[in-house]
């Protein structure tokens, strides 16, 4: 990842979630680099590979290159205990009940 980028620190908020988000590099810089896949309960503060989103309404709630917050692991369950599922690009919905689910692309 290169070095020009600063990583900087956002505030997004949909509806009643609000989610603060640093980036730490470029979508474009995530998508190239190699990933793997992770479980949740060990991505927190790995950088995420992959869009993750709330379907419906379809809003995003991470880019690849965000790092990965337990407010983000938090916000997911929240989601899903509410009836929204979250999908993600690497593995279709995030919540499917087969074991180490959900999981996640991350940077390797």
């Amino acid at each position: 990842m290169t070095k020009k980028y600063k990583p900087r620190a956002a505030c997004e908020v949909f509806g009643t979630i609000q989610l603060s988000k640093i980036r730490v590099c470029t979508i474009a810089e995530a998508l190239a680099q190699p990933s793997e896949e992770v479980p949740a309960k060990c991505a927190r503060g790995r950088i995420l590979g992959e869009y993750i989103w709330a379907y419906p309404p379809g809003v995003p709630l991470g880019v690849p290159g965000e790092r990965i917050s337990r407010e983000l692991l938090d916000t997911i369950c929240r989601l899903e205990a509410m009836g929204t599922p979250v999908y993600h690009r690497g593995s279709g919905y995030a919540a499917d009940e087969s074991i180490d689910k959900p999981r996640f692309r991350c940077v390797s």
